[in-house]
């Protein structure tokens, strides 16, 4: 695993990460998980999992979209948001009712463009994605359960194994490259990049030998 003073570093770089690719929509500084947080959510369903903790506000960082990253010590996760996007005609009742918004070219302009960043920056009406992070050495098989791994989805036991322990910074990486893809590239083609580039893959731990059997080199693998 890595260090307690690495995770806390990169969980709050994290945090400048996501608002230079500008989806930040929220965060956390001191965030607390209580201990019956897994009891809580384990019955719920995906949404309502989603929901509370939002509600509750269990969660270092959330995206305009209001989906989630959680990032514990051996486990991060991001929640992508259960909600639906909103069609031009939705929008405009949710958030400009008034019949004034509509009359005036200007402001039509103004609503249209806003709406284009709402499509950019939201899920569309796909099912959601999360994806959680594990590194766990209790555990740990060379054949069936790598030490550190991906799991994309709900209730699978999918495990994709990674060579690299990530970090909170490397993963939140990772998910605004894969999911986020034009605000991303906006970006990367900024010289904002240049602030954590160096963080995302380079000077990442391996795992200890004990887990890593060298018969794990032979099958395909992120890293």
């Amino acid at each position: 695993m890595i260090n307690l003073a690495t995770f806390n570093t990169t969980a709050k770089a994290s945090v400048n990460l996501v608002r230079n690719v500008d989806v930040l929509g929220n965060y956390n500084n001191a965030i607390y998980y209580p201990e019956h947080m897994p009891g809580e959510l384990r019955p719920l369903t995906y949404e309502k999992a989603w929901q509370k903790c939002t509600e509750n506000q269990w969660f270092n960082i959330q995206l305009e979209d209001g989906s989630l990253f959680i990032f514990k010590y051996n486990s991060y996760t991001y929640l992508m948001t259960p909600i639906k996007t909103l069609n031009y005609e939705e929008y405009l009742e949710v958030y400009y009712p008034e019949d004034e918004w509509g009359d005036v070219e200007e402001y039509k302009v103004m609503i249209s463009q806003e709406y284009d960043n709402y499509i950019d920056t939201h899920t569309k009406n796909y099912p959601p994605m999360p994806v959680r992070y594990d590194i766990d050495d209790e555990h740990y098989c060379e054949h069936s359960h790598p030490y550190c791994h991906f799991h994309f989805g709900s209730e699978n036991e999918g495990r994709i194994a990674t060579k690299k322990v990530l970090t909170p910074l490397s993963f939140t990486a990772f998910i605004l490259r894969s999911f986020y893809p034009k605000a991303w590239k906006i970006y990367a083609e900024s010289k904002l990049i240049e602030e954590h580039i160096d963080s995302f893959r380079l000077g990442l731990q391996t795992p200890p030998q004990e887990f890593w059997a060298n018969s794990e080199n032979s099958f395909l693998h992120i890293g």
